[in-house]
């Protein structure tokens, strides 16, 4: 399965495929409590 299918709604390409974390979920506080790790870092 793609990297997009797992990231938020509304987040392109370039930005999903990013050498960076994205967010998936803010709490109300604004703190990320669920995000997709960057793509470099396989799964163990």
């Amino acid at each position: 399965m793609s990297r997009e299918a797992f990231v938020r709604e509304g987040v392109d390409l370039a930005t999903a495929y990013a050498n960076q974390v994205v967010v998936i979920k803010r709490d109300a506080d604004g703190r990320a409590v669920s995000s997709a790790s960057a793509p470099w870092l396989p799964a163990g």
